[in-house]
């Protein structure tokens, strides 16, 4: 069945093809085109009807999961080059792509992407680290395995952070990273990069575990320890000196067939005169001392019993031990050395000097082999390092936290060492069986380091100004040690003292000058004007009964004693007129 139909203008015919439930049939469509408006007429030529409209199959209900499955297959992965990460959007094609990157909102996120490029860029970096090492770890552990086949299953995730993005520009650059840092095992064979993850967890599980055990130690299994260890060190001293004997070393009786056996029997010993009564004693004191040396006793009567003083000195050791001890030890101006592969192959085995202590487990390290390197380490990937002898440390954790040393011994057996107090009050002071990890090399702040402590006011330059002003105290009191006599040739019986002559006791009050704090208590003592003022006795004050005192020694050995009254600032018109009671007193104010 056809149809001659006739249009102005222009027209184009189009083929489509329509399913019905029952058949297919092709229909003719012509599209008139008019100067003013476009008038679509689909002229179906066909003999296909059924009633009055053509059957098609039906579509799924919205929000069913057919639906849902269609929209998602619709949005699915397309090409990475035509995703914009900042919009998160996905473009269909090169002139989609084009088109949004023209678009207002993407030069919006633009906007916001050159305020801080380098927080976005970071961000997104460590998102797609994170994400891959997640894949390396879950899917393929330690096992080693293609770069590219983790990258494959990476990329399948839709939400995945695209490289692009990051600041890794190829694959090849993300996997040498990943070597640098210690992360994984890279290697380049003919098929591409391969990577092997490391697992450092049981590593550190031991580390946590040995640190826990060493917390879990008791006072009694401490206490013990150094008991041991004094008894090895006594042993020692008198092996040394040859009070205590070796102990017999066995050995299996080895001989040759032909070797003779001799046999000596020990010479008569010849029998004394019979001994009087008074060399019988002493020999039998004398015996019964030697038995007693030869053979120590176990008992407490031998050992010296402590005295009131040592014990106190005992307890003060253990609090202030218990006191200072920390888990932190990082301190600033010590040499330290990097442990741990975590931070690359080039940084194991580095020593650098810390520079800064921050959240008491990040230590900022200037490496001594190039100092224009400066890297953050955690504390437990650093140990302390042990200079040459008679080199400064400082004592890091312990009793003495804080405190400079000269390295006098080291035991390395015990992994021990002696150390002398090289400052403070307590200079000179001998402190042995130190371990190593309270103790550690001493480089010195730098100038730019001590210039930052002063200006920030923290109590680490409060510590270092009172260690100076200590220092320097102690100086002063061992050079008036040296130089002043023994205290029981200054101390004199009243009784030898002979009884001055007046004219002596004048000439000494004549150098006498009185001086008073005479400054305000304030309201919250209960009392107003100066401390001079306060009645004492019979509505004395302390000014009156001063000032009767100076009044009878200038009486009684024609002497003028002077009185100062340092005042403050709101007591000075107070003390005038008190004064004005007083006749004869040459006042003078500064």
């Amino acid at each position: 069945m056809s149809s001659d139909c006739n249009f102005t203008g222009t027209h184009n015919i189009l083929f489509v093809m329509l399913l019905t439930q029952s058949t297919r049939k092709f229909l003719q469509v012509t599209v008139l085109e008019d100067q003013n408006f476009y008038l679509y007429t689909v002229i179906v030529v066909s003999h296909l009807y059924l009633g009055s409209t053509l059957l098609s199959m039906p579509k799924h209900e919205p929000f069913t999961p057919k639906a849902i499955s269609n929209r998602i297959k619709a949005k699915g992965l397309q090409k990475l080059r035509w995703f914009c990460q900042m919009c998160q959007k996905q473009c269909r094609d090169q002139n989609g792509f084009k088109c949004h990157l023209t678009s207002e909102s993407h030069q919006r996120q633009l906007l916001l992407f050159a305020e801080s490029p380098g927080r976005f860029l970071g961000q997104y970096s460590g998102e797609f680290k994170k994400g891959f090492l997640d894949i390396l770890t879950r899917q393929f552990g330690t096992k080693r395995v293609k770069a590219n086949t983790v990258y494959q299953e990476y990329i399948k995730d839709r939400n995945h952070v695209h490289m692009n993005s990051t600041c890794w520009f190829t694959l090849t650059g993300f996997v040498n990273y990943l070597g640098r840092t210690g992360i994984c095992k890279v290697d380049q064979t003919e098929k591409g990069w391969f990577i092997q993850y490391i697992d450092r967890s049981l590593e550190e599980r031991r580390e946590k575990m040995a640190k826990k055990v060493k917390m879990d130690m008791d006072d009694e299994e401490r206490m013990r320890d150094v008991i041991m260890k004094q008894a090895e060190r006594a042993r020692e001293r008198l092996k040394e000196s040859g009070e205590l004997e070796e102990e017999a070393s066995y050995s299996e009786l080895k001989k040759s067939d032909d070797q003779k056996i001799e046999f000596k029997l020990p010479k008569m010993v010849p029998v004394k005169d019979k001994l009087k009564p008074l060399e019988i004693l002493s020999n039998a004191a004398r015996s019964s001392t030697d038995r007693k040396f030869d053979k120590p006793s176990t008992s407490k009567s031998v050992t010296r019993p402590k005295s009131a003083l040592d014990e106190i000195k005992e307890a003060e050791e253990m609090y202030k031990e218990k006191k200072n001890r920390t888990r932190c030890w990082l301190h600033p101006g010590i040499v330290v050395k990097i442990i741990s592969k975590r931070y690359g192959e080039r940084l194991n085995n580095e020593k650098g000097v810390v520079t800064n202590v921050k959240e008491e487990r990040f230590a900022c390290l200037q490496l001594l082999s190039d100092e224009d390197t400066t890297v953050t380490v955690e504390q437990k990937h650093l140990e302390t390092v042990i200079p040459a002898l008679n080199r400064t440390v400082l004592i890091v954790n312990g009793a003495y936290r804080g405190q400079k040393a000269t390295l006098e011994s080291v035991n390395e057996k015990n992994y021990s060492a002696s150390v002398r107090i090289c400052e403070g009050v307590i200079r000179g002071r001998l402190l042995e069986n130190v371990e190593y990890e309270d103790i550690c090399k001493w480089h010195g702040h730098s100038s730019a380091l001590r210039v930052k402590i002063v200006e920030r006011k923290s109590e680490d330059w409060k510590d270092a100004t009172k260690r100076e002003t200590m220092d320097s105290m102690s100086f002063e009191l061992d050079r008036l040690l040296e130089t002043s006599l023994p205290a029981d040739l200054e101390i004199k019986p009243y009784s030898d003292l002979t009884e001055p002559s007046m004219d002596k006791v004048r000439s000494m009050l004549s150098k006498m000058v009185i001086v008073k704090l005479n400054g305000g208590l304030g309201t919250t003592m209960g009392c107003k004007g100066p401390k001079s003022l306060i009645p004492v006795r019979h509505d004395l004050t302390f000014l009156d009964l001063t000032m009767q005192q100076i009044e009878h020694l200038n009486l009684t050995h024609d002497v003028d004693i002077p009185l100062v009254l340092m005042n403050s600032f709101n007591t000075d018109q107070d003390t005038k007129r008190a004064l004005r009671k007083y006749r004869n007193v040459k006042l003078s104010t500064h």
